[in-house]
């Protein structure tokens, strides 16, 4: 079995590279750890007892989230072997970070707040 690395794992992995990354880079890294760490809260903590959201609506959250996550993958994987250049990765950093954003804003608050 294949084992990927999550979105928080990659990020660290980029942050932590020998030769460091630009500002937007870094930031965008930071944005999509705390979207990473508040999603996985959210499922843990919150996912079933919300009565806003039926089991279809948190299937295609998790649908919408894993095809974010392969994007994110992919462009991570072929920065790294050279295939991408930095402001290539930065474009699908961005536009990721916007669609999880979207959909992390719509989450419902948590039921007994």
């Amino acid at each position: 079995m294949i084992e990927h690395l999550s979105f928080t794992q990659m990020m660290v992995e980029l942050l932590t590279r020998p030769r460091p990354m630009d500002y937007r880079c870094r930031e965008l890294a930071g944005r999509i750890i705390t979207y990473d760490v508040r999603i996985t809260w959210w499922f843990s903590a919150v996912g079933t007892k919300s009565p806003s959201h039926s089991e279809g609506d948190l299937l295609d959250l998790l649908e919408v989230l894993l095809e974010q996550h392969e994007r994110l993958e992919t462009a991570w994987e072929s920065f790294k072997t050279d295939a991408l250049s930095r402001d290539q990765l930065v474009t699908v950093m961005q536009a990721v970070h916007d669609a999880v954003r979207k959909h992390v804003d719509e989450l419902p608050d948590q039921p007994w707040s």
